[in-house]
C-alpha cells in the first residue's frame, strides 16, 4: 500500500532538556517517553523524572520522544555542535485552529515567520525550517508562478 502517514522525524540537537521543552511549547506537545543510558544499559528513562533529575539519578540523555496527535517528534542528543539543524525542512498538514495559533506562538518564540494564505514557513532557532499547510497535501504548491 505504500506510504499511509509520516510516522515520526527525528532531529539532532546539542542540547536535548532544552530543545525538549522548546519544541514542546511551539508543536504543544507532550513529551511521549525518553531514552537513556545509565552503567552502559541503554533504555527508556521512567516517566515521572524529567531530565534535570534523571541525569543526577545517572542517566545520560540520548532521545526525547514528543508527540502531538499524529505527529512524533524524536530529538537525539549530540555532543557535536550542531549548526542549521540535520534535516532540511518538514512539511505538514494542520487544521486551521492549530495554524492560526502557530505563528504568533512562533515569533513569541523568537523564531523567523513567512505566513502566507495556507502555509506558513517558521524557521526556529536551531535553524530547522517547518512549513505548515491548511491547504491540500502535495502536489499543490503555494508559489505563484514567476
Amino acid at each position: 500500500m505504500g506510504f499511509e502517514a509520516l510516522h515520526h522525524v527525528v532531529l539532532v540537537v546539542e542540547n536535548l532538556a532544552e530543545a525538549e521543552t522548546f519544541y514542546c511549547e511551539l508543536f504543544k506537545m507532550d513529551v511521549r517517553f525518553r531514552e537513556g543510558e545509565r552503567d552502559g544499559d541503554y533504555g527508556r528513562v521512567p516517566d515521572h523524572p524529567d531530565w534535570e533529575t534523571a541525569v543526577a539519578d545517572g542517566v545520560t540523555p540520548a532521545m526525547s520522544f514528543l508527540g502531538n496527535g499524529a505527529l512524533s517528534l524524536a530529538l537525539a542528543a549530540s555532543d557535536d555542535p550542531v549548526e542549521g539543524g540535520r534535516v532540511d525542512h518538514l512539511a505538514f498538514q494542520v487544521n486551521e485552529s492549530f495554524f492560526d495559533s502557530f505563528s504568533d506562538r512562533a515569533r513569541s518564540l523568537g523564531c523567523a515567520v513567512d505566513e502566507r494564505e495556507t502555509t506558513a514557513f517558521v524557521t526556529d532557532r536551531y535553524g530547522m525550517e517547518w512549513e505548515l499547510k491548511t491547504s491540500s497535501p502535495p502536489p499543490t504548491c503555494p508559489f505563484e508562478e514567476i
